[in-house]
């Protein structure tokens, strides 16, 4: 008989057989993985708790991944190479030509035949000395077209982000908007069953009962425009992006990335807004390419030398070896006005980039003048419409209070009903119109750029290819220097600095006394006085940066010029440097 209860120390038998046990590593694990994966299932499954998408990560994504932007980066790589091919014009070329072959000859009066098996090579190299300067023209015309393809890209990336702005900004506002005219949907229902009701019992006439109807047909009919806005501003996201967007979060605007001024916002985008960079590379490729027109000109001289060998090439010769070294010059002299064509068309060229430049100028500073405005008549549309707001609230209370006691109509709930969404509604689109003209604010001014926004993204080095050792002035109201990415230069944040702070400003002063040193350390001939300055951004215009001039290679110098003029070089000394 089998016993109802076993012994203690007995183990008790699993249920499940052992070739079924779900949970080989323990009980224990196999209860944990149950637990964590249903609790990972209630986490995807439950409603509204998925990570909200933030704003920057969506321009991430943007810079990243648009097929647009990457188009217009494949295009600048290919335009790169152009400066590599106008290199090659002035590189020595190389080139082999070698041959075998059989050859049958037979002669009718002696009844013979010959027979050859001619082969051989020769090798050529070609060295152009002097093109008219035609090769220094066309490389840096292709520098200076690839530079302002990269202020293109720059500004084509700034495109891609602002509209990746104003699309995540549509988004957030048409949602809110919609669910307003929801619950403005519900308001209106339960009024018109409340005037309904009231209607039965015979305190409101079927006027009444006629304007909640028209009012909440006028609400289903604006709720329907805004679900629509909100899917076509969902497409859009979408199309910009690569992904739908889900939940979304308000950001806030990058106050610390604004300039404090419309002076200083004029000023930034004079130096770094893509399109004037790319109007003054393009007038100085259109100045290169005149240059190149003329060179064509001048004559030409190269160097050309040859070495060949054939064998068998007769019968009466075995070996044929020929070595030539040329110099040649190739003058124009009549080309039909082909090349003076040419020179008027540059020229024309020249002379429509100048204006160009001046009219990207002009744009440039409406568009930060326009987008400034903007900006601050945003700020104050908010200020006003959450005044609007809460006014139509207390107002909308007041009406409903005073309508059940019979001093006002239902007419006149409805009106307050309606003002108070209209409020919220202005108030959501002047917080849309605010996030996006403070970037359209850093567009203007050449800002809006994923470095100085500090997204994670890979920044690829597109001014490599036209990077030099030594800087150089090209541009008189735009001097960069060539060692270091001017597209990295342009886009790189200002330090932050504190107007609240006293900074203490380093100038340079006539030296009354020479400074006491250890010995054996070089004198430097300099003092320093501290200027309190309050704010730090006028700290470059208002103070004057230290030069430190030693002594000693002063006075290699003026010793130098004491000899070249016939002079005694101690007397000099004595009247040119002070007194240690």
């Amino acid at each position: 008989m089998p016993t109802s209860q076993q012994p203690a120390h007995f183990p008790r038998r699993s249920i499940l057989p052992r070739r079924a046990n779900l949970y080989p590593h323990g009980v224990w694990t196999g209860a944990l993985l149950a637990g964590c994966s249903l609790a990972l299932t209630l986490i995807v499954l439950a409603p509204g708790t998925a990570r909200a998408q933030s704003l920057n990560e969506a321009l991430t994504s943007a810079f990243a991944g648009n097929p647009g932007l990457d188009a217009e980066r494949a295009r600048q790589r290919a335009d790169q190479e152009t400066i590599k091919q106008e290199r090659a014009k002035g590189m020595p070329n190389l080139s082999l030509d070698a041959f075998q072959g059989g050859e049958r000859t037979r002669t009718n009066s002696s009844s013979s035949t010959t027979k050859l098996q001619p082969e051989g090579y020769s090798l050529t190299l070609t060295q152009p000395l002097f093109q008219g300067f035609q090769t220094y023209n066309g490389t840096r015309r292709a520098k200076a077209e690839v530079r302002a393809g990269a202020a293109q890209l720059h500004d084509r990336e700034q495109s891609i982000l602002l509209d990746t702005v104003t699309a995540y900004m549509d988004v957030v506002q048409d949602r809110k908007i919609a669910r307003l005219r929801k619950s403005n949907i519900r308001f209106l229902r339960n009024e018109l069953a409340a005037t309904k009701a009231r209607h039965r019992a015979g305190d409101l006439s079927k006027t009444d009962v006629a304007q909640a109807r028209t009012r909440l047909f006028e609400g289903e009919a604006d709720l329907a425009q805004a679900q629509a806005n909100a899917e076509a501003s969902e497409a859009s996201f979408e199309a910009i992006i690569g992904r739908s967007p889900g939940a979304l979060k308000a950001p806030r605007v990058p106050v610390e990335l604004l300039p404090p001024s419309l002076s200083e916002a004029l000023g930034v985008a004079r130096s770094t807004n893509p399109t004037i960079i790319s109007a003054l590379h393009s007038q100085e490729a259109a100045r290169r390419a005149k240059n190149e027109a003329y060179g064509a000109l001048l004559p030409t001289v190269s160097l050309e030398l040859s070495h060949g060998v054939d064998h068998n090439t007769s019968s009466s010769i075995d070996k044929e070896e020929e070595s030539s070294l040329f110099v040649r010059m190739k003058m124009p002299l009549y080309q039909g006005g082909d090349v003076r064509s040419r020179i008027r068309q540059s020229r024309a060229s020249e002379t429509g980039a100048a204006y160009e430049v001046t009219d990207s100028r002009r744009r440039t500073r409406a568009g930060v003048i326009d987008a400034w405005k903007q900006l601050h008549a945003a700020r104050a549309r908010i200020k006003a419409a959450r005044q609007q707001v809460k006014a139509a609230r207390q107002a909308l209370k007041g009406v409903q209070i005073e309508v059940k006691v019979g001093e006002r109509a239902l007419f006149e709930v409805l009106d307050a009903q309606r003002e108070l969404v209209n409020g919220e509604v202005a108030l959501a689109r002047a917080q849309h119109d605010h996030v996006v003209s403070s970037y359209t604010l850093l567009a203007a001014t050449g800002r809006l750029t994923a470095r100085y926004l500090s997204l994670p993204a890979a920044y690829p080095d597109l001014d490599k290819a036209v990077r030099k050792k030594n800087p150089r002035v090209m541009f008189k109201d735009h001097r960069q220097s060539h060692r270091n990415s001017s597209l990295q230069r342009q886009v790189q944040p200002p330090p932050t600095v504190h107007p609240a702070t006293p900074v203490k400003a380093v100038q340079q002063k006539s030296m009354a006394k020479p400074m006491k040193l250890a010995p054996g350390q070089p004198h430097w001939q300099t003092t320093i006085s501290e200027v309190a300055v309050v704010n730090p951004a006028q700290l470059a215009s208002q103070t004057r940066t230290i030069r430190l001039s030693s002594v000693k290679p002063a006075r290699k110098r003026v010793r130098r010029r004491a000899v070249r003029q016939g002079q005694n070089p101690l007397s000099s000394l004595r009247t040119s440097l002070p007194a240690e």
